[in-house]
This record gives structure tokens, sequence and C-alpha cells, in this order.
């Protein structure tokens, strides 16, 4: 193996429903790399989140735990941290903050964190028994996102400040209590996805703006939300396709399917990316990866089969600072 340290812009990682794939633009071609290999043959490879971090990466695979891949030496092995605690590991979201912290949520509402030496991980805590789906770090706060619980308001001490959700009155109450995002913004807004459209949280930390699909967003069940060079800020929906949001008109563009005219074939997309070139990354379900052409609006796609001959699942897409795409 000629290793990865001499390919960083011309190897493409891909996240699957079949475990990692690399993809080599030169050669157009495919390798999928098997954590079968040297881990347990039971081990499930739906990979749910990647985070690239020195020179591993870090892969959250339902029904396992986290996994890390060395990429120089493309060992995989399973993270070694928390053995003698009673900690289900299962993780379903991994973030690192704008200090370097590592923050890896789980599946019973544990919250890990690592610094970027990545030497020891650390339980920071749980404040409720729920999947943590999302997880957003804003100034001194830590904002904790559920599959059915709304989000629970923490400081970074894990003390609970307040809790959003539907039940909750103004100006903490959500749309929904299934949270699949949770982002923030430049401007110091937070957007939050949910099952029923996105709710905004102002700088004093208060439900200020609702979008669904009665002004102009696509579709209600948000997937993926992320902010580009420009500021503008791209959702992806399961079903409404993508759309795209700009601070000149504050307004939803769409971004959808066009029948027998449109790579975008479904208007399913789980995860968005953008590059240091303006290129946004889109990962669709059952539909493989696609590119978008900020420029031209064109819509490409990269095909990545499984054994079956369909197309998979693209969980998660990360773009780290040497601009390979994970």
């Amino acid at each position: 193996s000629r290793g990865l340290g001499d390919v960083y812009k011309r190897q493409l990682w891909i996240c699957t429903r079949n475990g990692l794939c690399k993809y080599n633009r030169q050669r157009n071609d495919f390798t999928r790399i098997s954590l079968n290999a040297l881990i347990d043959k039971t081990l499930n490879h739906d990979v749910t989140n990647i985070l690239q971090a020195n020179d591993s990466i870090y892969l959250c695979i339902i029904n396992e735990h986290l996994y890390q891949y060395n990429t120089k030496s493309e060992q995989p092995k399973l993270s070694p941290y928390l053995d003698n605690q009673n900690i289900n590991l299962m993780c379903k979201t991994i973030i690192k903050d704008k200090n370097s912290k590592i923050w890896i949520g789980l599946y019973e509402g544990n919250i890990l964190t690592t610094d970027s030496s990545l030497k020891e991980i650390k339980r920071w805590g749980a404040l409720r028994n729920a999947p943590i789906t999302s997880i957003c770090v804003r100034k001194n706060d830590v904002w904790i996102g559920y599959i059915d619980e709304g989000i629970d308001k923490a400081d970074i001490n894990g003390n609970l400040l307040q809790h959003y959700g539907i039940n909750e009155p103004a100006p903490f109450n959500l749309l929904s209590n299934s949270i699949y995002k949770i982002k923030s913004l430049y401007n110091g807004e937070i957007w939050i996805g949910t099952f029923k459209g996105i709710n905004i949280i102002n700088d004093n930390d208060n439900i200020a703006i609702t979008a669904n699909q009665f002004n102009n967003l696509p579709h209600n069940s948000i997937r993926d939300i992320t902010e580009d060079k420009n500021k503008g800020v791209w959702v992806s929906t399961w079903g409404g396709g993508l759309a795209h949001y700009s601070k000149y008109n504050y307004y939803f563009r769409h971004i959808k399917r066009i029948p027998f005219h449109s790579e975008l074939a479904r208007n399913i997309i789980s995860s968005i990316a953008e590059d240091e070139k303006g290129l946004i990354y889109l990962g669709s379900e059952n539909d493989g990866l696609k590119t978008y052409n900020t420029n031209n609006g064109d819509v490409k796609s990269i095909n990545v089969y499984n054994k079956y001959g369909e197309l998979i699942n693209i969980k998660s897409i990360a773009i780290d600072k040497n601009q390979t795409i994970w």
C-alpha cells in the first residue's frame, strides 16, 4: 500500500451503509475498505457519521461503537476509551468545535469529549436517557438534540439551562421534538432542523423564526443544514430535494428533481458539504453521491454501488482542511 499521505487531494472518502469506500479521481475507480478484515465478523456496517482528526477518521456505526481508522496504516480498530465504565458506546453523532474539542453523542444520552490529541476520551455527562442526533457548541453553551425529546441547552459543565420542545411555552416551543440537525451560523443564529420544519433561535436564545412548507420550504422533514462560504444556508430534505436560503433575498430557492432531465433522481438528501471551490456535495438515499455546481446549476453523479448493484445510501459527508472528502 502507498498510504494516503501523498494523495490527500486525489482521494474521495465516502461512508455508506455498506462500509467505507475510497474513490481515486485520476483512475476513476473505487476501493471498498471492509472493516470485516480486522474486526468481528458480525459488525454492522451502517456508518452514520464521520469525523477526520489528525491521522485518523472516526466512524459512528449503528449497533456498534466508535471505530478509529488510521489513514496511514489503513488499520481500523475500536476506539479505546471508558473500558471499565458501564456505558453503552453506540454512537450517533460526532462533531469538532471551534476549539478543536471533539464531542460524541451516544444512543442512551451520554456525551463523550476529548481534546485534539485524542489521547484520552472522557464522559462529559448526560441530561436525559434518549438517543442524541445532533450537538452544537456556541460560545459557552452546548445544544443537544434528540430523536423524540426536543433540545437541551446546557452550560459547558453540563448543567441544564433550558429545554426546547413542542410543549414548552414561547419562546422555547419547537415545531417538533424530532431533531435532525442543530447548526450555528456566522451571525449568531442557531438553525434547528426538525421533522416538521426549521426553528431559528436568535442571539438571545429565543425562537424567533419558523420555516416550513407554508413559507416556501420545499419539505418539512429536514435532514441537514450547512452554511457556505458566501453565508448562504443549504438545507437538505427527506422528499423535497435541496433548498438554498440567501440573506440577500430571505427566500428558499428549491433545487429538486426534474423528471427525465436531472441527475437528482430522488428528492431524499441526507447530508451536505461544500469544498473550497464552492462545489456542493450531496449524499442521497438510494441514489449515491451528487455534486451541485453553484455557478451553473449542474448536478452530476458519482455512482457507488453495493454488492447487489444498487446505488448506496450516503449518510454523512465531511471535508477536512486538506480538502479530502470523507
